[in-house]
């Protein structure tokens, strides 16, 4: 029988064993001393990237220099002429802000300081929301909305070093959610939520393989 102690055991290994073994690995590589990105495997991202040689401050400062988004290429020829420019405009800009404010929140609860100005010796990170796609947008003729999903993203962070060179990047794509067997009526705000959540997800699991490529696990 599976018991909430052997459950936990089990939760345990699976998220530590591959943070651990990506850690060991990231330092490895960092010492080793060549001029490009090797991938890692990972359980939580599709793709993880580390540098073969990167200058790690030894301080843990921190400096977000871009957060940005954009639809994918599919829904802006699915909902053409559907669609305002406002609401694509207003999404993008609410979109990035959620993404930067999940990304500082998760970065301090970790005990890192996040600047609001870059300073000499702190790491830089680029955030991009990349082929956003919501399945049930707010469109120029009103009318009642039902998806079984909320919609997709892919994300791409980056952490550039003193050098400013690449320590390591990770890119994943998720759905924000849904209910497999039922329809779900949303809206802006519903929308909005979900793809919130998917955000805060992304940014804890960043922020823990951030800790583990500076300074081990």
């Amino acid at each position: 029988m599976l018991t909430r102690l052997s459950f936990n055991k089990l939760y345990t290994l699976a998220v530590l064993v591959p943070l651990m073994m990506f850690a060991a690995h990231a330092q490895a590589l960092i010492q080793r001393g060549a001029d490009s990105l090797e991938s890692i495997g990972t359980p939580h991202f599709d793709s993880l990237r580390v540098a073969e040689n990167a200058s790690i401050p030894k301080s843990r400062k921190i400096y977000i220099a871009e957060v940005s988004a954009n639809f994918g290429n599919d829904w802006l020829r699915e909902f053409k002429g559907k669609t305002t420019e406002q609401y694509k405009k207003r999404v993008l800009a609410d979109y990035s802000k959620a993404l930067k404010k999940h990304l500082v929140n998760r970065l301090s609860d970790a005990g890192w300081q996040v600047l609001d100005k870059y300073e000499s010796g702190a790491l830089i990170v680029d955030a991009q929301l990349k082929d956003l796609y919501i399945n049930g947008p707010e469109k120029l003729i009103r009318e009642h909305i039902l998806v079984r999903n909320i919609g997709q993203s892919s994300i791409l962070i980056s952490v550039a070093g003193a050098d400013n060179n690449v320590i390591f990047e990770i890119e994943d794509r998720r759905n924000a959610g849904g209910l497999d067997n039922y329809f779900i009526e949303t809206d802006n705000a519903i929308n909005y939520g979900w793809f919130s959540q998917l955000m805060d997800t992304w940014a804890g699991k960043f922020v823990v393989y951030l800790d583990a490529s500076t300074s081990g696990v």
